[in-house]
C-alpha cells in the first residue's frame, strides 16, 4: 500500500492563562476566567510537533501563541451555596454567576 502524502502538521502547545495551564491547538475556542484584553501574545511552556517535543525553562524560546478574545464577557452557570442546620430553622442560600471570556487560538508560530 502506498503511503498517504497528507501530513499532520498540527502543533500543540501548553500555555498559561489566568494562573492555569491549557493544552491548545490552532483555531481552538474555549472559555477561561474573565480577561480585560482583546488580543494576547503568550509564550508557551511546551510545544508538541509531529516528531518533536520542545520543553521550555520555563518558556519555549522563539515560539509565541497569538490569542484573540472572541467574547469578552460570558456568564457561567449559577453556583449555589446552601447552609442548613437541622432542628434550628437555620437556612442560608447564596449564589453567583462567574464571568468567563471566550477565546480563540489564532496562531502558534515560530518567531526569530
Amino acid at each position: 500500500m502506498p503511503k498517504s502524502k497528507a501530513k499532520n502538521k498540527e502543533i500543540l502547545a501548553v500555555i498559561p492563562i489566568s494562573g492555569q495551564q491549557f493544552l491548545v491547538k490552532e483555531k481552538e475556542e474555549f472559555s477561561v476566567d474573565h480577561l480585560n484584553l482583546k488580543n494576547i501574545k503568550i509564550k508557551p511552556y511546551l510545544i508538541i510537533k509531529e516528531k518533536e517535543v520542545l520543553v521550555g525553562k520555563p518558556e519555549v524560546k522563539n515560539y509565541i501563541c497569538e490569542i484573540k478574545v472572541v467574547e469578552p464577557i460570558v456568564k457561567g452557570e449559577k453556583k449555589i451555596a446552601f447552609k442548613f442546620h437541622s432542628k434550628t430553622g437555620y437556612h442560608k442560600k447564596k449564589g453567583f454567576r462567574p464571568l468567563y471570556s471566550q477565546i480563540r487560538i489564532e496562531k502558534i508560530k515560530k518567531i526569530k
